[in-house]
């Protein structure tokens, strides 16, 4: 029997007149017992008790029996060892001992090499083959006195291992005892506490539970709060940017105000915006406020409104032609203009309608682009492409296509131009 196992297994004290009153009394604990886990209010509760102390004298014991148990399962698997290495140094020892009686007085008579006899030759201290002289080798005597040497350390090697074995089952078997004695201790510890823990069991549950929830609103003010600062930046980086597009834009003001040629350039446009306009025959406004081009965007301003707030598709149309030929007839008058004297416009009659004074503003629009171009023949070209004939005559139609006809017809080589005819409505063709 171990000291571990001859020592005197810990016995539980409780004390029985213990009230749950007594369990909440501020004591502190003892030193030793402000370690353990689960512990620390039965020993504030009472100093009296003795359960936690207990329970680590019987968790101190386990470790210590783990530790023994360890050292001697090293131990046995180490004289495991020497037992297996003992036993093939007596295996070795007995075959020598064999091949010593058996092969002692071995003579070779015939040549192991070509088989020729060997003749008589050499002396007792000379080998018959070689003529060499042997080595010394152990004496049988010696040979049997390492042989009973070698099989009393197997013995003693095989009663080490025996005592180590059993030493290991009885550290087993207290460590048993002591897991035992720990589990009861800690039981009667957990019925000695449930009062206190019962107690304070809801305030902790629905403390963490309100710890949990702020926790996650911290972390979504701190991402709002990210993002608000990203906001933030981007908004005086767009304060920034509008500063100095309106820098940009009163530098861009100042300039055109300061050169008189600019500014004598845009009043000939106003007026040949405002003539186009009466040429056809626009729609106006009761309070006419000045009809001009914008000095900003460069949009045309009818009666002081703007191109967006007129109101009236078809007025837009008249509008925008008006606002595309202004510039042309103007660079045509001035050659230090430079500006592509070619205009291309599509849909001229789309809105603007094809009866009444609706019709007759279409015939001055094209009346007056006709005239532009005539007037301008060698230096301005007018392609228009519209839906419907024009409704004036004079009009060179290029081409012609239909629903059933959409391709340009591809002009061969030698083919003359046909001559220009004019159709029922007076148009050319």
């Amino acid at each position: 029997m171990t000291p571990l196992c001859r020592a005197r297994p810990l016995e539980l004290q409780l004390n029985t007149e213990q009230t749950p009153q007594a369990l909440v009394s501020p004591h502190a604990p003892p030193a030793q017992d402000r370690d353990l886990p689960g512990c620390q209010a039965a020993a504030q509760s009472s100093p009296r008790s003795t359960n936690c102390s207990r329970i680590a004298d019987a968790e101190s014991e386990l470790a210590r029996i783990d530790m023994a148990t360890a050292a001697e399962s090293a131990a046995v698997a180490n004289l495991r060892e020497l037992h297996d290495q003992l036993i093939a140094q007596s295996r070795r020892l007995t075959r020598a001992l064999v091949a010593e009686r058996l092969l002692n007085d071995f003579e070779f008579h015939t040549c192991p090499r070509c088989g020729s006899g060997i003749p008589e030759r050499g002396d007792d201290h000379t080998c018959r083959l070689c003529l060499q002289t042997p080595p010394q080798t152990a004496a049988p005597s010696s040979l049997a006195s390492e042989q009973d040497r070698v099989i009393e350390q197997v013995s003693e090697t095989k009663q080490l291992i025996e005592r180590s074995t059993k030493r290991i089952e009885e550290l087993q078997a207290a460590r048993a005892g002591h897991a035992r004695l720990r589990n009861d201790l800690g039981a009667q510890l957990d019925r000695a506490t449930s009062a206190f823990v019962s107690d304070q069991m809801d305030r902790i549950r629905a403390t963490a539970a309100e710890q949990a929830r702020l926790e996650e609103r911290l972390i979504s003010l701190e991402q709002a709060l990210s993002l608000y600062e990203r906001s933030q930046k981007q908004a005086r980086r767009i304060a920034e940017l509008e500063q100095e597009q309106a820098s940009l834009n009163a530098s861009i003001d100042a300039s055109r105000h300061s050169n008189p040629a600019v500014q004598e350039r845009l009043r000939k446009l106003d007026e040949a915006f405002e003539t186009i306009l009466r040429a056809f025959d626009t729609p106006r406004f009761e309070e006419p406020a000045g009809t001009y081009i914008s000095r900003k965007t460069y949009l045309p301003i009818v009666d002081g409104r703007s191109f967006s707030d007129l109101g009236s598709q078809g007025v837009e149309v008249l509008v925008n032609v008006a606002h595309v030929l202004a510039p042309q007839l103007v660079a045509l008058r001035d050659n230090s203009i430079p500006f592509p004297n070619i205009l291309i416009i599509d849909g001229l009659s789309n809105n603007v309608g094809h009866e009444g004074i609706d019709l007759e503003r279409l015939r001055k629009m094209y009346t007056t682009l006709l005239s532009a171009a005539l007037q301008h023949i060698d230096d301005l070209q007018i392609i228009v492409a519209d839906n419907d004939p024009p409704p004036i005559s004079g009009v060179h139609r290029a081409l012609k296509l239909s629903d059933t006809d959409r391709l340009v017809p591809e002009a061969t080589a030698g083919q003359e131009a046909p001559d220009t005819e004019t159709d029922q409505s007076g148009d050319s063709s």
